[in-house]
């Protein structure tokens, strides 16, 4: 809804504090008021204050209607912005659908990584692997190579699929194209393991890690723990917490509610 503002306040203020408030109603209010068109830095903190603040329809709403009459294409961040908001808003298919006028318009995906990630983290978020990876591949037809975040991403797709050979394939993919897996590849990694009760395989992981000169986090610890927990194994579940506090970390919450629930499901 937008917002009252003082009699004295000038078109330009009005547009500021609209923006300011993720308030499409009123800056379209001040753009009436305005002689000038929007500046797009105005437009683009519009956006981001409509994806912090959850409205996804009115940041669709931005860019099919209010960047097209003030004669604007949207940039990379600002699409970025609101694409993400309005899948976040369950309005995925929305999205893509803004997405594709603008490309039926000549907009590209060129110029860096950062629309593509997070077209394929959507993706990803949806349990659509395969459109993440033809999205990738689009990308790379218009010379946006893929990195560390998109193929992390898949991985983590495949992952909460239980795919663990295909999220296998992707990390070789990485080290193929000279991109080293990060924390988050190795996240998803052991989840897919986890998830699959490969128990060996998981352990092995953190051996992977060290060669690769990724530092295990609590996370991945969490993960191992949570895994042997569901399984019972009570002695390997509680080595991985001595083998935590022996790398410098601290258990937390999820720890130790891993193995509350694991000796609460124990016969006594």
């Amino acid at each position: 809804a937008a917002h009252p503002l003082p009699p004295t306040t000038t078109s330009r203020e009005a547009l500021h504090l609209a923006a300011s408030r993720g308030d499409l109603g009123g800056f379209l209010s001040a753009l009436r008021l305005s002689s000038a068109p929007a500046p797009p830095h105005l437009v683009l903190r519009l956006a981001r204050e409509l994806g912090r603040r959850r409205c996804p329809h009115d940041a669709l709403r931005l860019l099919r209607e209010v960047l097209p009459a003030q004669h604007l294409e949207p940039g990379r961040d600002m699409l970025a912005a609101v694409l993400a908001a309005a899948a976040e808003g369950g309005l995925r298919d929305e999205a893509l659908g803004v997405l594709r006028e603008l490309r039926e318009r000549g907009y590209g995906l060129g110029g860096d990584n950062r629309l593509v990630n997070t077209l394929v983290a959507m993706h990803v978020r949806q349990g659509d692997v395969r459109a993440a990876r033809e999205l990738l591949a689009a990308a790379e037809a218009e010379g946006v190579l893929p990195d560390v975040y998109s193929l992390s991403a898949l991985v983590k797709g495949h992952a909460r699929r239980g795919e663990v050979h295909e999220a296998r394939q992707v990390l070789r993919e990485m080290r193929h194209r000279g991109i080293a897996p990060n924390e988050l590849t190795y996240t998803s990694l052991l989840t897919a393991y986890a998830t699959a009760g490969m128990t060996r395989e998981a352990e092995a992981v953190l051996a992977e890690m060290e060669e690769d000169l990724v530092s295990p986090n609590t996370v991945h610890y969490n993960v191992l723990v949570n895994m042997h927990a569901r399984q019972g194994h009570a002695r390997e579940a509680l080595a991985l917490v001595s083998a935590m506090r022996a790398a410098g970390l601290s258990p937390d919450l999820h720890t130790y509610t891993a193995l509350l629930n694991m000796h609460a499901s124990q016969p006594t």
